[in-house]
Formats: C-alpha cells, structure tokens, sequence
C-alpha cells in the first residue's frame, strides 16, 4: 500500500512539474508580448548580433531586432496553432472512432482511409498537405490537424470497441435507447481518458512539427516570427551568435518536454488498469 501511494505521489509530481512549465508558457504566450518594451519586427542594424545583456535579455538578431520580444510572439503563434490543432484533429478524430467503433458497416471503410494516411509519417504527410495548400498559418493549422486525426481516430475507436461490451452499454441497447444517445451518454464519457492523454502528446508534437516545417522552409512565411523561423535566421550566424538559434530552440525544448510529462502523468493517473496492478 506504501509503495503504491508513493508511485501516485510520484506521478501528481510528475504532472504538476508538466503542468507548471506549460503554464508558464501559455502565460507568456498570453501576457509576454504585451510586457516587451521592444517591436519585434523592429530593425536596428546598429545593433544586430547583440550578445544578451541588460538592454536586450536574449540579445538581437541579424537585423538588430530584440530577440526576447520575438521569442515570446512565437510563444503565442505556436499555442495558438498548437491548441487550434488539437481542437479541429480532436472534433474530427473523435468522431471517426466513434462512427467506426460502433458501427461495424462504418468500421471498415473510416480504417482503410486512416491508415491509408498512417502510411506516410507525420511530418511527411502535413510537408505534402502544406505544400498543396500553401503557406501560412490557418493551412498549417489544417495540414497539422489532419495528420494527426488518424491517431485520434484509431485511439477512440479502440476504446469504443471495449466500452461497447459493457454491461451497462447492453443494458441501454436492450432498452431502447437511440445510438446518439449510447455513444453521447454511456460511450464517449469513458473515452475521455485516453483522449485527454493523446491530446497533450498532439499539442507537444504539433510545436515540434510546426518548427520543423517552417525550418525546412515549408511552413510560416519568413516574416512572422515564430521559433521555426527564428532558428531558421539564426543557423547562418551559429558560431558568432549561437544564442538566436539556440534560446528559441531551448523553450521549443521546454514546451514539447512539459506537455510529454504531463501526458505521461496523466496516462498513469486516469488508467485504472495501471492504478490496480501496482
């Protein structure tokens, strides 16, 4: 009994570690660029490649404009592509699972599309999505969402193909109750778990992917200031100035590693099958 109350204490602190840092990010994505005393689209040539100091906290970059003020614009860019992400894949990967998980006619044709789209990777997929939509941020936002509703889809529909089996699912079938209101009702209540837990993982992966796509030069055109770009500025300067590369790079870093966690705690604390085997 003490060794499982010591595993759940470890897992809280795990997800309270996850949930400061992420919330320490949405802040700054909400409230930082209103507090920067510096445009960050201003140049100032006369000062470009500034080292960090007192006047400029993260320095400047190759046009002498205030790194700080940037980074925390592409804080709030990334959050916003992350959290409409996950909302349009979560809508649409949800409802797939659950139209395939109860519907067995369904089941067959909702698969073979979503892995049809599970056959490319990820970020090969939404490079091919974007490429065909174009740049910018609300075709980044759908190239994004729909890579990642095949995994949505297939969790939901797992989990529907067990809960469907429970008694309490049979006894509502047997009394008569519509479909919409089993799956609403007595199915998608114990979906959430799962869902939640994917969806923290999807908000991480989505700042590494949106990153990775404007670096390759296929995401944000190059005059917003998200992280991607910013990296993408700063690799021609890395060994006179390492830091505009690297501090955009550090809380894509911190971003991605608190969400993992809290994704991880909150796999171990909402799973009951792992809570009773320990």
């Amino acid at each position: 009994m003490g060794i499982h109350t010591m595993k759940i204490d470890k897992r809280k602190r795990m997800f309270i570690s996850g949930a400061f840092f992420a919330g320490v990010i949405l802040l700054l994505a909400i409230f930082g660029p209103a507090f920067s005393s510096y445009d960050p689209l201003e140049m100032d040539v006369t000062h470009r490649l500034m080292a960090p100091s007192t006047q400029h906290l993260f320095g400047t970059d190759n046009f002498g404009r205030d790194l700080l003020s940037r980074v925390l614009l592409g804080a709030r860019i990334t959050m916003v592509i992350g959290l409409s992400v996950v909302a349009i894949s979560c809508v649409i990967g949800i409802i797939i699972g659950l139209l395939a998980g109860y519907y067995k006619p369904l089941d067959v044709v909702l698969m073979r599309i979503m892995d049809s789209m599970m056959a490319f990777p990820s970020i090969l997929l939404a490079m091919v999505l974007v490429a065909a939509l174009g740049s910018g941020i609300p075709n980044i936002i759908l190239a994004l969402a729909l890579s990642n509703v095949p995994g949505i889809g297939r969790m939901t529909r797992g989990v529907v193909l067990t809960v469907k089996q429970l008694e309490h699912v049979e006894a509502a079938e047997a009394a008569g109750a519509s479909d919409l209101r089993i799956i609403l009702k007595h199915i998608l209540p114990l979906c959430w778990p799962a869902i939640i837990v994917s969806l923290t993982t999807i908000l991480a992966n989505t700042a590494l992917a949106e990153a990775s796509l404007t670096f390759l030069g296929v995401g944000l055109q190059p005059d917003i200031p998200s992280w991607g770009n910013i990296i993408n500025e700063g690799r021609m300067f890395i060994t006179r100035a390492p830091w505009v590369s690297v501090i955009p790079g550090v809380f894509i870093m911190l971003t991605v590693f608190s969400f993992n966690i809290m994704g991880d705690a909150l796999r171990d604390l909402l799973d009951p099958r792992l809570n009773n085997n320990q």
